[in-house]
């Protein structure tokens, strides 16, 4: 998929390769790391994916989680959102593709988020981790 393959050209521009995770196993929080190994479509992390030889990232070191939602946007902004508030991911991201936005999930407290935020295709955004980092929405989303 194209948004896909454009939010990794952006992400390793900014980030650099060494430190992405795509579609990558972590660990989420204690709770629900016996039953649960989630595989984002993007995991930016605190140190290069190589350094992760016997275990999976945990959560403390992921910087930015990001899922290209094409058929999944309700278990995107369920399921997944509320396992990834409960593992006190800081910066979340759901590309929804046929919604032409961003929603962007900050704020882990309590098991759910308390700041959630849309963007829409015209829209900047930047990462917590990288705030001067700009990212042009429209420029990963595929074409009309």
């Amino acid at each position: 998929m194209i948004a896909f393959i454009l939010m990794a050209q952006w992400l390793n521009k900014v980030f650099h390769v060494l430190f992405l995770n795509p579609e990558g196993p972590i660990d989420v929080s204690p709770q629900d790391t016996p039953n649960s190994e989630p595989e984002p479509d993007f995991a930016v992390l605190k140190k290069a994916a190589t350094e992760y030889k016997t275990g999976n990232p945990p959560p403390q070191d992921v910087r930015l989680l990001i899922e290209i939602s094409d058929s999944t946007l309700a278990f995107d902004l369920g399921t997944r959102a509320n396992l990834y508030a409960r593992a006190e991911i800081a910066d979340y991201w759901v590309v929804d593709i046929a919604g032409r936005r961003s929603l962007v999930r900050r704020a882990p407290n309590g098991g759910s988020y308390s700041s959630v935020t849309a963007y829409t295709e015209g829209a900047a955004l930047a990462p917590l981790a990288a705030p001067h980092a700009i990212l042009q929405l429209a420029a990963v989303l595929p074409p009309r």
